[in-house]
C-alpha cells in the first residue's frame, strides 16, 4: 500500500500542473457547474446522464434513501453557476486572486495560490462527507487525494466519476485509496507526500494525524461535533417535531449535523408537551422509513440510558420497543448528548440567559441547530447560537441537507486552503 499511496502522489503532481493549474477560475466554476448539472440529472433518473444508473444503485443501498437524496440535492443546487461565484466573490473579493496578481483594497497587489496536492482523511459515518472537500480542492486548484473510509467508498468515486464525466483529464486530478484507518505507516506517507492535510474523523484520530503531518505543512482538522435543536415559545410544535425527527433518525444521529440535544423554552410541563411531539413524530417517521429494531448489543445500551433516566426528578422517558429511538426528558441535569443510537435528552429552560449558561460547556463541541419559533426571536437566538460556537442554523428538518457553501466548523469554504502573497509597490 505505501507504493501505492507513493505512486498516486507522484502521478496527482503532474497532473494537477497539466490540468488543473492551467485552468483559469471561470473554466474551474463552469466544471463545477456542470458536475453539479450532472448530479441532478442522475438524481432525476435521466436515462441519457451516465451516473443515472450508478447513483440510482447507491440510492438504493442507503437505509433512508430519502435524506440522502435530499442531500444531493442541495449540494449540486449549489455547485451550480451563480452559487459558486457568490460563494468566491463572499470569500475572495475578486475571484481572479485565484488566477494572477490583483489590487488590493489595503493598496499594493495579492495572489491565492492552492496546494498543488492536499490530502483528504475521510470519514464514513455520513454517505456524502468527502464531496464538499473534494469539489472545494478543485474549485481552488489543488489536486486531492483522499484516504476513504472502508465504510464509504462507492460516494467518493461517484464524484470522481461525475468530476471524469465532465471533463476526462480532471479526473486524473483526484486519487482514491482505502486502507484500515489509524495505520502509522501508511498515514505518515500520505501526510509527508501531500502539502496540505484535511481530516475527518474521532478528536484522537485528528491528533494522531495532526501528530504525523510534518511542521510547516498546513494541517485542516474536523473532529467531534454535535447539533442541538431549540424550541422557542410560540413554535408550531407538531411541525417542529415532525422536523426534529427527520433530523434525529437520518444517519442514525451519527453525524455532525444530526441532533443530539434539545433544549426547549418553557418550564416543565411544556418541555414534557413538546417531548410527546416528538415521540409521536419520531415513531411515525421510523415506520414511513422503515427502520428495523436495534440488535441486542444496542438495544442493552439504549436501555441503560432509558432506566438511568428516570432516577431524576420529574423525568419522563418516551421510546418504541425495538429502541430505535428515545425522548428523555431530565430537568436540572447537566446537558450531555448520548452519542447516537437517536436518543435525545431534553433540557427546559425559562430565560434566554439560562440557555447561554446551558451551552456554554458545549462551546467546543457544537456545529448546528435547528430552530423553530417565531421569526421575531430567531436573531436574538440566533446571536447566542453564535457564541456559543454555532457554525449553521436553519429550520428543523434542514439540518442534515446543507449547501456547499456552509461553514464547516465555522470554517471558510476556499480561503482557508490558500496561501496569500503580497506584492508591495513604491
Amino acid at each position: 500500500m505505501r507504493k501505492r499511496i507513493e505512486a498516486g502522489l507522484a502521478g496527482l503532481r503532474p497532473a494537477c500542473a497539466e490540468v488543473l493549474a492551467p485552468l483559469p477560475v471561470a473554466e474551474r466554476v463552469e466544471i463545477l457547474d456542470a458536475i453539479g448539472r450532472r448530479l441532478q440529472e442522475a438524481l432525476a433518473g435521466d436515462a441519457r446522464c451516465p451516473l443515472a444508473r450508478p447513483l440510482q444503485a447507491l440510492l438504493a443501498r442507503e437505509a433512508v434513501a430519502e435524506g440522502t437524496r435530499a442531500g444531493i440535492e442541495a449540494f449540486a443546487a449549489s455547485l451550480r453557476r451563480d452559487a459558486i461565484w457568490a460563494l468566491l466573490q463572499e470569500e475572495l473579493g475578486d475571484p481572479r486572486v485565484l488566477d494572477e496578481f490583483r489590487p488590493r483594497a489595503s493598496g499594493g497587489w495579492h495572489r491565492a495560490t492552492a496546494p498543488e496536492v492536499t490530502a483528504c482523511f475521510f470519514a464514513g459515518n455520513t454517505p456524502l462527507l468527502a464531496w464538499p472537500p473534494l469539489a472545494a480542492g478543485l474549485l481552488a486548484g489543488s489536486a486531492v487525494f483522499g484516504k476513504l473510509s472502508r465504510a464509504d467508498t462507492a460516494w467518493p468515486r461517484l464524484f470522481r466519476d461525475a468530476t471524469a464525466a465532465v471533463h476526462p483529464d480532471l479526473g486524473r486530478c483526484i486519487a482514491l485509496e482505502v486502507w484500515p484507518g489509524g495505520s502509522p505507516e501508511f498515514d505518515a506517507a500520505l501526510c509527508d507526500g501531500a502539502d496540505a492535510v484535511v481530516a475527518f474523523g474521532s478528536d484522537a484520530t485528528i491528533a494522531a494525524l495532526r501528530a504525523r503531518t510534518p511542521p510547516g505543512t498546513p494541517f485542516h482538522g474536523y473532529g467531534h461535533r454535535l447539533s442541538i435543536a431549540l424550541i422557542l415559545q410560540g413554535a408550531d410544535e407538531p411541525e417542529a417535531a415532525a422536523g426534529l425527527a427527520r433530523d434525529v433518525l437520518l444517519y442514525d444521529q451519527q453525524g455532525c449535523l444530526s441532533a443530539s440535544l434539545l433544549f426547549v423554552e418553557g418550564d416543565v410541563d411544556e418541555a414534557t408537551r413538546f417531548g410527546e411531539h416528538l415521540a409521536q413524530a419520531l415513531d411515525e417517521q421510523a415506520g414511513r422509513w422503515q427502520l428495523g429494531p436495534r440488535d441486542a448489543e444496542g438495544c442493552a445500551r439504549v436501555r441503560v440510558v432509558r432506566e438511568t433516566a428516570l432516577f431524576a426528578p420529574d423525568a419522563r422517558v418516551w421510546g418504541d420497543p425495538g429502541c430505535r429511538w428515545s425522548v428523555l426528558l431530565a430537568p436540572g441535569m447537566r446537558p450531555e448528548p448520548h452519542g447516537g443510537e437517536c436518543v435525545v435528552p431534553i433540557y427546559p429552560f425559562t430565560e434566554m440567559a439560562d440557555l447561554d449558561r446551558l451551552l456554554r460547556p458545549l462551546r467546543a463541541a457544537l456545529q448546528g441547530a435547528a430552530v423553530a419559533g417565531p421569526s421575531s426571536r430567531m436573531p436574538a437566538a440566533a446571536e447566542i447560537l453564535a457564541r456559543a460556537g454555532v457554525s449553521r442554523i436553519c429550520a428543523p428538518g434542514a439540518l442534515q441537507v446543507p449547501s456547499f457553501a456552509w461553514h464547516h466548523n465555522g470554517s471558510s469554504i476556499v480561503r482557508h486552503l490558500l496561501h496569500w502573497t503580497d506584492l508591495e509597490t513604491a
